[in-house]
């Protein structure tokens, strides 16, 4: 694979987990990238916090991880 795929590819994975740095301290992550909510609900569930991630796809919001108010 030629080098410019990998720096997409890294530049990528480094602003996502920068936006869910950002979510951290919010009530809600709402995203249109399938990856990246899945990668959320992971590292939330694991890491115990309570933001709830909710993916947008074609005008319909899906829960992957509800907000935990407790």
């Amino acid at each position: 694979m030629c080098p410019r795929f990998w720096v997409q590819y890294i530049r990528s994975s480094f602003y996502d987990c920068l936006h869910l740095e950002y979510t951290e301290g919010t009530r809600y992550f709402i995203t249109t990238d399938k990856k990246l909510a899945w990668r959320a609900e992971g590292i939330f569930t694991f890491l115990n916090i309570k933001t709830g991630v909710y993916l947008l796809n074609e005008n319909k919001l899906k829960i992957i991880k509800k907000y935990d108010n407790k």
